[in-house]
């Protein structure tokens, strides 16, 4: 985005009630990049956001973690994954207290078919004080087609312990 660019919503959703999963489709070739941004809460459990493209369940998907709440670090890396997914972990009491998970999702170059598609992601959320932040990033790749992918046409974006917003 050039400077004094600004951003244009191409869809926007905001819940009335709990739901098991949330997808944008329909989604048009014709800007260079997406940005996903998200203020989220748990309908039970602990979880993170866990997204897919396309509908693709394959074991498609890979992430790189690095979290941080404020007494601790860690990082870690997943291949081979049905779903690309966000830390840090968003607890369901939050839904409650009125305090939101919030992440902002980039997806580079979604429209472009000649290469593999990139997510980098900012996340947080603050229990009262005991919260935590994330920066992370992935990779969505399809099965034997090495370096080319299709364009992103769809996300689908849920609860990845099966949680719902």
């Amino acid at each position: 985005m050039a400077a004094g660019s600004t951003y244009e919503p191409i869809a926007t959703t905001t819940l009335a009630s709990p739901t098991s999963s949330i997808t944008v489709s329909s989604i048009p070739s014709t800007y260079t990049d997406l940005v996903v941004v998200c203020s989220v809460a748990f309908t039970h459990a602990t979880d993170t956001i866990g997204f897919r493209f396309n509908g693709d369940t394959g074991s498609n998907y890979t992430v790189h973690i690095l979290r941080g709440d404020g007494s601790s670090v860690s990082s870690y890396a997943e291949t081979s994954q049905t779903y690309m997914y966000i830390t840090p972990d968003i607890a369901a009491d939050s839904a409650s207290s009125g305090i939101y998970g919030t992440a902002i999702i980039d997806v580079l170059d979604y429209a472009n078919t000649n290469k593999l598609k990139t997510v980098r992601c900012l996340s947080g959320n603050d229990r009262n004080g005991a919260g935590a932040v994330g920066l992370d990033s992935g990779l969505w790749f399809k099965a034997g087609s090495g370096v080319t992918s299709d364009a992103i046409t769809s996300i689908t974006l849920g609860g990845r312990y099966g949680s719902g917003f």
